[in-house]
Formats: C-alpha cells, sequence, structure tokens
C-alpha cells in the first residue's frame, strides 16, 4: 500500500480521481468526469471531511493494482513551537530573557494553531489520523504530492517529522493537475533523496522567519512598553521600509518652480511645438533667465536644423510569472496581490493554468510540443488571433525558450483544457494569461519616431513626437495607442514662422506613493527600480520573500495597522512611520540586506551552502539585532519619552493619568504590569456576556461613569440575551460592572 500526502483536498480529489479505483459511499467511482458534476459535489466534500481521506486500488498509471489512501493538509498543518512552547516565562516579554533560541538549536514542531478552537481540534484530529496511516507497516512508501515548490517540501517534511514517520518517500513534481500531467508526473516520481537541499532551503526560511520575527517582535515590544505589540519580521520589516521611507520622501518634498520656454511654429505643412533645450538642459531655474532668451530671439524665423524619423520595434512582453501578473492584475483590475494569488491558484487547481508561484517568466524546451495545442484550445474570443499564429509555424525566440531561465517551475500559461463556469474575476486573469501567450507569438509593435530641431539664432528647439506604425502584439494585450499627434512633414533647411514664444512656468513633483503594482516590483528587485524585463530576470533572485510570500506580506502590514490600502494606492499608517524611525537595526530595515538573505536561501537550494552555515548567520544576526534594540537609548518606554503615540481613550477613574489601547486590555499608563503603580484595566474580551467591549464603550465610561445600553448580551447561566450596561464602582474589588436593564 502507498499513502499520498497532498498540500489540499481538493488537489487530493482530483490526483484521486485521475488515478481511480476510488469508491464514494454511495456506490459511484470517483473520476475526473464525476468531479465536474454539480450532482456530487457536497457529496465528496463531505466524503472528504468525514474520512479525511480516499482509499481504493489505483486502476491508471504506473502504479495501476496498488492500494492506496490519498490524504491532504489544510496548507500548514504543522509549525514550530513558539518560545512560551519550551518555557512558559516567555509569555511575559522583557528584555532580559532575550535572545531566544531552543536547547541545543534544536527547533521542535507542533499541530498548527487553527483560527478557532474548532479548527485547531480538526488539524489534531487529522494529524492523527495521518499518523496512523502513514505509519502502517503495510505502507511500502509515501507520495509527496505538495506544490512543487520549497513551501510543498516543508510542508510535507514538518507532517512527517511531527508524526514521527520514517517510511520512504517519492516526490510528485508537476507544474499542472491536467490528468495527463498528473500521470505523467506519477511516471516519473523523484525520489526524495533530489529534494533534500529543497527542504533544507524551506526548514531555513521557516527557523529565520520565527528566529528574526520573534525575537525582534518581543524585545522591541519590551523596550516600547505601552506602545502594544510591534511587529518585526525578516521580509516584513524592509517592506514596510520601502513605504515609509517613500512616504518620508514625500512629506519633506518641497515643490521648486521652474520655467519651460516653449515655441509655437508654422512651416508650410503645419504648426508644431518645439521646447529650448541647451547642453540637454530643457529648463530654467529663474523667470528671468527665460525671459533673456525670450526677448533675445523674439519676432526671428526659425530654421529646421535636424529632421529625424526612425522606426522602432517594440517586442512583446515576457510571459507572466506571479509577480508580474499580480502587477498587471493590480494595475488594471485594481485587485490586491493577495487576490490575484486565490484567483490563480484556484485556476491552477480546477487545471486551466500551470502552476503559479514561479518566478520564472519563459518556458523550458520540455513543453515547446504542448504549445500548438494549447493555443488550438483557446476559445473563439482570440480567433482573431489564434488564426494568425496559426497559420504559419511557431517562432519559439530565446525570450519564449529558455531552459537557463526556468527553475523549478516554468511561466504560468494555460493548459489544455478549456476553462468552464469561471466567474467573471477569474475571467479577467484567465484572459490576462492567455492573451500574454499569444502576444509572444504575434509580430513585434512598430513606432515612428520623429525628432526636429529649430533654431532660432544660436538657440534651439527639440520636438518630438511618435506614432504607432504597427499594433501587432499590442492588440491580444489590449495595450493604449499611445501615439502624439502627428507632426507635419518638413525638411531640414526649412524656414518656419514663429508664431508663439512662452515662458510656461512648472513646479517639481513629489515621487508617488507605491501601488501594489509597484511595490511588488520593489520587493522582486530589493528596493532596485529597474524597468529593463530582461535585466529584473536576473535581479530577482535577491529580492525580498519569494513569488508565493510577497502578497501575505503586503496584507499582514495592512492587518497589523502598519499600512492602508485605499484603491491602487498603499499608505503607511502613522504606527508604521513610527516602527520604521524607532528600529535601530538598519540591517533589518535595508531592502537590499535582507534580499541577499533570500538569495542565500537559493544557494541552500542549490546545495551550494549547507542549512547550519545559514542557520548561524541567523543565528549571529539575531544576536546583533536584540543588542542593538536593547542599547538604543532614544527609547525610554512608557516612563519617557514614549516613541509610539498612542490614541488617548480618556482619563483613568483611579489615578487620572492617561487611558490607552493595548491588544488584550484598555489600561491605565501607569498599570502594575507596566511597574507602575495603578491597578485600572478593563479587559476587552467580555465573554462572559458575549461582547467584545469597543474603544466607543470605553470612552463613554471614562467620560460618564457608564456605557451606553448595550444590546446583544448573553446571560453566562440562561444563555438568553438581554441589554445592560457597563458601569463603575469606586472601591470595589472588580469596579467594572454590569447593570442589566
Amino acid at each position: 500500500m502507498i499513502v499520498i500526502f497532498s498540500e489540499k483536498p481538493d488537489q487530493g480529489t482530483r490526483i484521486a480521481a485521475t488515478l481511480g479505483g476510488c469508491m464514494l459511499s454511495s456506490g459511484v467511482e470517483l473520476t475526473p468526469n464525476l468531479l465536474k458534476n454539480k450532482q456530487y459535489e457536497k457529496a465528496i466534500k463531505a466524503e472528504r471531511y468525514k474520512n479525511g481521506c480516499f482509499k481504493g486500488v489505483i486502476k491508471n498509471g504506473p502504479l495501476k493494482g496498488k492500494e492506496y489512501i490519498q490524504t491532504w493538509g489544510f496548507g500548514h498543518i504543522a509549525e514550530l513551537k513558539q518560545a512560551w512552547d519550551y518555557d512558559p516565562k516567555y509569555r511575559k516579554w522583557t528584555l532580559d530573557i532575550f535572545p531566544f533560541f531552543p536547547p541545543n538549536y534544536n527547533w521542535e514542531l507542533k499541530p498548527m494553531e487553527g483560527r478557532t478552537k474548532e479548527e485547531s481540534k480538526n488539524i489534531v484530529n487529522h494529524l492523527n489520523r495521518l499518523k496512523k496511516w502513514m505509519n502502517d507497516p503495510k505502507v511500502e512508501f509515501i507520495v509527496n504530492a505538495c506544490d512543487a515548490d520549497r513551501e510543498g517540501e516543508l510542508i510535507h517534511a514538518y507532517v512527517r517529522e511531527l508524526i514521527g514517520c520514517k517510511k520512504p518517500v517519492k516526490r510528485l513534481w508537476i507544474s499542472s493537475t491536467t490528468e495527463e500531467a498528473i500521470l505523467k508526473g506519477f511516471n516519473n516520481l523523484k525520489d526524495e533523496s533530489e529534494m533534500l537541499t529543497l527542504e533544507a532551503a524551506g526548514r531555513c526560511r521557516s527557523i529565520a522567519d520565527l528566529a528574526i520575527g520573534g525575537n525582534g517582535t518581543a524585545v522591541t515590544t519590551a523596550k516600547y512598553k505601552g506602545a502594544g505589540m510591534i511587529s518585526i519580521g525578516r521580509v516584513q520589516t524592509p517592506t514596510l521600509a520601502l513605504l515609509v521611507n517613500r512616504e518620508l520622501e514625500i512629506r519633506t518634498f518641497k515643490p521648486e518652480d521652474y520655467y519651460e520656454l516653449q515655441a509655437t511654429f508654422k512651416a508650410d505643412s503645419g504648426e508644431y511645438i518645439g521646447k529650448w533645450q541647451k547642453d540637454k538642459v530643457d529648463r530654467f531655474k529663474s523667470k528671468a533667465e527665460a525671459e533673456r532668451i525670450r526677448s533675445k530671439i523674439a519676432g526671428k524665423s526659425g530654421t529646421i536644423i535636424k529632421a529625424k524619423n526612425t522606426k522602432h520595434e517594440e517586442k512583446p512582453p515576457l510571459l507572466f510569472d506571479l509577480t508580474s501578473l499580480q502587477g498587471e492584475a493590480n494595475s488594471r483590475f485594481g485587485f490586491s496581490a493577495d487576490k490575484t494569488l486565490k484567483i490563480v491558484q484556484g485556476l491552477y487547481e480546477n487545471q486551466f493554468l500551470t502552476y503559479p508561484r514561479t518566478d520564472s517568466r519563459y518556458l523550458s524546451s520540455d513543453i515547446k510540443g504542448e504549445i500548438p495545442r494549447i493555443i488550438n484550445m483557446l476559445s473563439d474570443s482570440y480567433k482573431q488571433f489564434t488564426d494568425d499564429i496559426q497559420a504559419k509555424p511557431l517562432k519559439f525566440t530565446n525570450r519564449i525558450i529558455n531552459d537557463s531561465m526556468v527553475g523549478s517551475h516554468h511561466a504560468i500559461i494555460p493548459t489544455y483544457k478549456k476553462p468552464s463556469n469561471l466567474n467573471p474575476d477569474e475571467e479577467k486573469i484567465y484572459d490576462l494569461v492567455a492573451r500574454s501567450l499569444l502576444a509572444a507569438f504575434m509580430e513585434n509593435a512598430v513606432w515612428g519616431n520623429t525628432t526636429l530641431e529649430t533654431q532660432i539664432d544660436d538657440e534651439v528647439f527639440v520636438t518630438t513626437g511618435r506614432m504607432l506604425l504597427k499594433e501587432g502584439w499590442r492588440a491580444a494585450l489590449g495595450r493604449p495607442n499611445n501615439s502624439d499627434q502627428e507632426l507635419p512633414l518638413v525638411t531640414e533647411g526649412e524656414v518656419v514662422d514663429t508664431q508663439k514664444l512662452d515662458v510656461v512656468k512648472k513646479q517639481t513633483r513629489p515621487p508617488q506613493r507605491y501601488s501594489e503594482k509597484t511595490l511588488l516590483n520593489a520587493m522582486e528587485t530589493a528596493g532596485k527600480e529597474i524597468e529593463d524585463e530582461e535585466l529584473r530576470q536576473i535581479m530577482k533572485k535577491k529580492g525580498l520573500g519569494t513569488p508565493a510570500t510577497r502578497a501575505e506580506t503586503i496584507e499582514k502590514l495592512i492587518r497589523v495597522g502598519y499600512v492602508t490600502r485605499k484603491g491602487k494606492t498603499l499608505t503607511p499608517t502613522e504606527k508604521g512611520i513610527q516602527a520604521i524611525e524607532v528600529f535601530p537595526v538598519d540591517e533589518l530595515k535595508s531592502a537590499e540586506l535582507t534580499g541577499e538573505m533570500e538569495y542565500k536561501l537559493s544557494l541552500v537550494e542549490k546545495g551550494e551552502l549547507t542549512k547550519e552555515e545559514y542557520l548561524n548567520e541567523v543565528y549571529n544576526f539575531v544576536r546583533l539585532m536584540v543588542d542593538k534594540i536593547k542599547n538604543e537609548n532614544s527609547g525610554q518606554g512608557i516612563k519617557g519619552n514614549m516613541p509610539f503615540e498612542k490614541e488617548v481613550l480618556g482619563k483613568c477613574l483611579h489615578c487620572g493619568a492617561d487611558v490607552i489601547e493595548t491588544k488584550k486590555t484598555y489600561r491605565c499608563v501607569n498599570n502594575k504590569l507596566e511597574n507602575g503603580t495603578c491597578d485600572f484595566v478593563i479587559f476587552k474580551d467580555q465573554k462572559h456576556f458575549g461582547k467584545t467591549l469597543t474603544k466607543a464603550n470605553v470612552k463613554q465610561l471614562l467620560r460618564k461613569g457608564e456605557t451606553n445600553i448595550i444590546k446583544g448580551l448573553v446571560s453566562p447561566r440562561t444563555n438568553k440575551k438581554f441589554e445592560g450596561k457597563f458601569i463603575y464602582k469606586k472601591g470595589e474589588r472588580f469596579p467594572i460592572q454590569l447593570k442589566p436593564f
């Protein structure tokens, strides 16, 4: 018997349907066609939930005749223990007990904590089932069928370690979940020994994130008491620094006036405008200097000294990797990176797109033969493009097929499966990917560029313009025609009338705030602004995070209150700005230096750096970071110059000091838990009565001695709902009391 472990239930279901031999409790066999039948959708999900697996005897592929159990995780279901799991003293963060590393640097695992108690219980129960199945004496080997990447390797490795499974492992490595790809993958199962360096890189990433983020968050929070939890992370902090640095540039930017001198000329064939330029300088700092030139040449004719027309061929964009697809979807549709990732992951799991979490924008030569079939499959809505492409042999340039630029996975393209039942958002993402593949095989766009130079005395005015002469691939991608107004046909030596000379006042502009697209680009290249697509491919190995993690990094910054999203724009909050300004470890705020850590993870993947070497660097960095935070002198916590401005909700009803919000309470700034003398505290979670007290409730209580009437309270004895007020009674052991109405 074998056990096949997939990352998620949907993937496991598809593999079981492809291999065949699994019967539902109703007696119907699970097949690919059955998955398309809405009639069986609920029954399949119910069986998955009840049993946690599908069992059968393989009917298709090279393992035909073997008994098997197809099971799964729910993404990560095992995680590293936190510091307090080793010793409860770490539940209270004080400077003297950090940095934390487990005994002998032996990082232990525990079941993943769910979002609810019920979810946590289900994870533990499922792990117990996995332990039983994977350790069954009848099991010959395990097939790791998680996503074919670093995280997929880590998910399986952590589960295997936590349940104590010592069985041999084979690796299913596929970039598509079509039946053909799955069967081909089972026909070419890799030995797990080939995955050891990838697993090591996954473990390094996981340990580094916890060691840096856990220690950084604990020590910074302890240093700046009263500011609430200050979240620090290996990728999160330098990403926030990018946003904060840009915001500070904008806030400190002082616009400066400058002036341009523009001339309107009239030739025999029409009018055109030129801008004064000398030695590549096209502006004046003072109006007086512009007026001096204007007066000098006023009323004089001009002579065309240069009339140059050139053509420029614009190549199609490279195919999409995840980051570029997220950026395009953000730019076109306003989708967040996280939303795009979820959509494209769903399209992959439903067999319509290839593996999404890729950092390559090229295809490998082994997929070359599939491309005609995929193009032929595309629907009639693309017929105007597919007919032209198929009319002649496909031209595979090295901008499409390039094995040296493909790592674990190639660019995102459609599969040969025609999509069906897509919702509007899925249609938009699928359409982008399909059109990018078509554009890659279409002709270059052609631009006509015109440069005119008109001289009056010894002053020169430059005019440029461009016209789209041939749409080419731009038609498939729907790119706008950014042509300028057509310039008149003129010849060198032609004399033109000077109609007008205008001094135009302008102002310098601040840099723009990051959109999700431009932030993803900055993360990919460690903050460097690189427009050239092919140069970006070289830089991305030193980016912040990976394509799979960047969306979650942005979402976390928003969740912890460091960043707000308004439309496409990302703006750091005051809390986010202060977090960067007070954090003393410049190394962790540097996108470039943190990008080096990601690059070294890629060296671990390749076997060019050992896990031990990488982690030793991490541990040394953590020690440096903790020392710098401890010795930083500008922040003296709540009793000194607290760098984090907390909203004051009102005055303490015991001592009259300010009351602020923390993660779980509303408390006096002189609270005993913060080494003060006051014991005034209100807990947010009033779980006995089924309510959470809001800031508005607390402001009323502090101002009036009682809240307004609160509806929907639940009696802990009768479980019935009622209305009431929270009131303050001075001198009582528990001064915050509930008064029913």
